[in-house]
Parts: structure tokens; C-alpha cells; sequence
């Protein structure tokens, strides 16, 4: 596989699309905040430190999206397609859910691995893949051996 072959997985599609989130909440906070202060001539500096604690409070997040993004695509080429189908469910804290699946990887082995807890069933999480899209559907995954990891390929409009 190639690293544009894991950019079309649901995973790095996730870590970017909440990246792209993160930085348009710290810009919108950032100018919400500092703005203001510069039209007060009294505000001595007090735009610095709320820009300050704007980049605080958001950079750790958009450094931990940028990084799983990178992680994402790291070791390209020991991935293997395969093609799966996602029956069981596996729930996490936050309230997401995951796929636990059997990819057949040699002619009598099978790997049992789960995914990220990634997808949402709620109507409201547009930047989340839904649940019903890939739930009781065969769909295709990347899995490597080697880093016991599975990325789901995202599926295109005209698939669903």
C-alpha cells in the first residue's frame, strides 16, 4: 500500500477532519477573545495573554491530531487489502463505537482485531462516520501484520 492508499482510510479522515475542526474553534475563540482588546487603548497587553492562553489551551490538540494523522501513515507498505464483513459492535467510553473483526489473513488463519472507536450512530455527528454505513456490509480494510493494525477504508457516496 501507499501512504495516498492510507489517506482514503476512515482513520486519517478523522484525525484531519477534527483537526480542521480544532483549528477553526482556535481561531474563532482566539479572535473572539483578543479582538475586543485591541480596540481599548487601556488594555495594556491583556490581548497578548488571552492569545497566549488560546494557543494553550488548543495547541496540544491540534499537535495530538497532526501526530495521529502522521502515525497514521507511517509503515505504508506492510499493509494488506482485505476485504471484511463488520457484524459485531464494540462500545467504548466516549460514548463511540467500534467494529471487532475476523480478517482471514493466510488460508487457515484468521487475526481477530477491533477497530478505532471512531464511528457514531447519533444523527448529529456530521463529522463522524456513521455506524449504519458500514455495520452488517462487507467492507474493505487495511491490515498489517506486523503492527497488529486495521485502518477502514472509507467508502465512497455512490457505495452507500
Amino acid at each position: 500500500m501507499t501512504k495516498e492508499d492510507l489517506k482514503k482510510t476512515v482513520e486519517y479522515q478523522y484525525y484531519r477532519n477534527n483537526m480542521i475542526l480544532s483549528l477553526i474553534v482556535f481561531i474563532l475563540f482566539t479572535s473572539l477573545l483578543t479582538v475586543p482588546f485591541l480596540f481599548i487603548s487601556e488594555s495594556r497587553g491583556i490581548e497578548y495573554v488571552m492569545l497566549i492562553f488560546c494557543v494553550l489551551l488548543y495547541l496540544p490538540v491540534i499537535i495530538y491530531y497532526v501526530y495521529r494523522q502522521k502515525e497514521t501513515l507511517k509503515d505504508a507498505e506492510t499493509y494488506q487489502s482485505f476485504t471484511v464483513h463488520f457484524i459485531e459492535l464494540v462500545p467504548s467510553l466516549r460514548g463511540l463505537l467500534g467494529f471487532e473483526l475476523l480478517i482471514p489473513i493466510r488460508e487457515f488463519k484468521k487475526v481477530r482485531v477491533i477497530t478505532k472507536a471512531i464511528y457514531s450512530s447519533s444523527i448529529f455527528s456530521m463529522m463522524m462516520p456513521q455506524v449504519t454505513d458500514y455495520h452488517n456490509k462487507e467492507n474493505q480494510v487495511l491490515y498489517s501484520e506486523s503492527l497488529h493494525k486495521v485502518l477502514v477504508v472509507k467508502k465512497k457516496v455512490s457505495d452507500f
